[in-house]
């Protein structure tokens, strides 16, 4: 699965320094760990379903991004192998939070719905995928606050981002409400660096100018929640999954 990104959707705004009324996560009771290290992933073979928290760690020497998605009902790890280029079309219910280096861990909130999931690399797709059965359950005890913002992820616009935020750990729903997968990327950027300038430092082969403070993806009609730790500055909410038709940027800005 070959990574190709572009802006597709983008939302700038400022945490500003007062208190935020947010709430955070609450303790999980435990967190399902996924591990890519230099020679492919550690797994559980098998996962109660339900609300749970994951936790991604890049424990190898180069960077990827680790992909957690569900086979579709009635498909298989032989026919998801025998599918060669085409199996990105065998699977659904993706939870990821993007590009990891190494040494590094991140974790998002998901639901997961019983069957066969798998994890792969996208940014190296050689790397065998490791398959997980789901199991219907009620999850590892995490618990989500009945605040959490919901933000909308459409076709190359997002909603529900107040673009003034305040400090602190919120915890934001992302619904995808378009017709393919989307993501939330969330960069702090200098004062004064437009939309412009911060698509103008990104070449396709390097990060964009900007701090990384975690990233979200999913499908359509799917739900992810995820954490922030937002210090006082300003940020940019970007997208950078190709548009699945045209494959031409599209940028949009509120």
């Amino acid at each position: 699965m070959k990574h190709v990104v572009f802006l597709s959707l983008l939302v700038l705004l400022t945490v500003v320094a007062i208190r935020s009324p947010l709430g955070a996560f609450a303790a999980p009771k435990a967190s399902y760990g996924i591990e890519m290290n230099d020679s492919g992933f550690v797994v559980a073979d098998e996962l109660e379903g339900g609300l749970v928290t994951l936790t991604f760690t890049n424990a190898g020497t180069t960077p990827g991004i680790p992909i957690f998605t569900r086979l579709k009902d009635g498909e298989t790890p032989e026919s998801f192998a025998a599918a060669g280029p085409t199996a990105v079309n065998l699977v659904e219910n993706l939870a990821t939070v993007g590009f990891l280096p190494p040494g590094m861990r991140d974790s998002l909130i998901a639901d997961l719905k019983p069957g066969t999931w798998l994890v792969m690399d996208q940014i190296n797709p050689a790397i065998p995928p490791v398959f997980t059965n789901v199991v219907a359950g009620e999850g590892d005890g995490t618990q989500v606050p009945a605040d959490a913002p919901v933000i909308g992820m459409h076709n190359f616009a997002f909603t529900g981002i107040a673009t003034t935020q305040t400090p602190g750990k919120p915890t934001w729903k992302m619904e995808n409400k378009g017709t393919q997968p989307h993501e939330v990327a969330l960069y702090q950027i200098e004062e004064g660096v437009t939309p412009q300038v911060f698509l103008a430092s990104f070449d396709g082969n390097s990060p964009p100018a900007g701090i990384p403070f975690g990233t979200v993806a999913t499908t359509p009609g799917d739900a992810i929640w995820k954490e922030f730790n937002l210090v006082p500055g300003n940020y940019i909410a970007v997208c950078f999954i190709p548009d699945a038709e045209s494959g031409v940027p599209t940028p949009s800005s509120v």
